[in-house]
């Protein structure tokens, strides 16, 4: 039997919090229970109202709570966790996904096809919910879509690996994004490294409400993405070429992986001239390398 920990650091409220359980639930129930002992860790980072000491549900729940707000120190504090109680897999997600029925049960029986300890990375892939999407959306959602180009890159919503190779993420002030530094972190670091995205194991997440949400919120990914990168200098083109996709901001690192839809190309070519702005902003600021307040520039509270 593999012991599993399925980790979320995340500030949101308890009751979106339970509604993540609920969705974990329903994945779990479809997990053999002979082969799976999961523990949920959950660590509430950097809100003033701490989480209880248990939540309305029928799981094995382990609570940490971090006064640190970044959310690479709280899935920090989950993996030494995880280590000092000797768990074998270590699964993260976000809090804000739903999950195509049995993906997780995927994700799990793939990774321990290969030996206890092997550097393989295994996650869902990451789509958007296309449901009532408008004519804006569909454009701002181009990468994420069921006709769009496929990536390497593993995104956070839904990610395992054996724990003992793990790595442990930079801090959070550095504003380096924990998911493209963990698929970067794993192709420079191990020989033989294989990153896997199991056939319908998907995540879904709901789309941004307008221009400026999108616009404020891929300035922040590629900066984070950008920083991952920009860790290993002397591996940095080699690392963007291996991980070079059809949507990527920079023009020089895009790979054409499969033909497009004419409907996927037109909103691809739509999608390109908002990404241009992108592109110049968030070269600008890690130019400047300044610490970016998100939320401010989002109009939020």
């Amino acid at each position: 039997m593999f012991s599993v920990v399925f980790g979320l650091a995340t500030n949101s409220s308890n009751g979106e919090i339970l509604n993540w359980l609920k969705e974990i639930s329903n994945e779990m129930s479809l997990i053999d229970p002979n082969r799976f002992k999961v523990q949920v860790v959950i660590c509430i980072n950097g809100r003033q109202e701490k989480a209880p000491v248990s939540l309305d549900s029928d799981l094995d729940i382990m609570i940490l709570n971090s006064d640190n707000p970044g959310k690479n120190d709280a899935l920090n504090l989950i993996l030494q966790y995880s280590r000092n109680h000797e768990y074998d897999i270590i699964h993260f997600f976000d809090d804000d996904i739903m999950f195509k029925k049995g993906s997780i049960r995927k994700n799990l029986e793939t990774l321990i096809n290969y030996p206890v300890g092997s550097p393989i990375l295994v996650g869902s892939d990451f789509k958007v919910n296309e449901a009532n999407l408008n004519l804006l959306q569909k454009v701002l959602n181009a990468p994420f879509e069921h006709d769009s180009d496929s990536n390497l890159f593993l995104s956070g919503t839904s990610i395992c690996s054996w724990t003992s190779v793990y790595p442990k993420m930079p801090d959070s002030k550095d504003l380096i994004a924990e998911d493209s530094f963990v698929c970067i972190y794993f192709i420079k670091n191990y020989q033989g490294a294989k990153i896997i995205k199991p056939v319908e194991s998907i995540t879904y997440f709901d789309s941004v409400r307008g221009l400026k949400d999108w616009y404020w919120q891929q300035v922040r990914v590629y900066v984070g993405v950008e920083k991952s990168f920009c860790m290993y200098p002397n591996d940095y083109e080699r690392l963007q070429n291996f991980f070079s996709w059809r949507y990527a901001e920079n023009p020089k690192y895009r790979l054409k992986r499969k033909t497009l839809s004419v409907n996927a190309f037109i909103k691809l070519s739509v999608f390109r001239f908002l990404q241009k702005f992108v592109f110049i902003k968030g070269n600008k600021l890690l130019k400047r390398d300044s610490n970016i307040m998100w939320n401010k520039n989002r109009g939020e509270e």
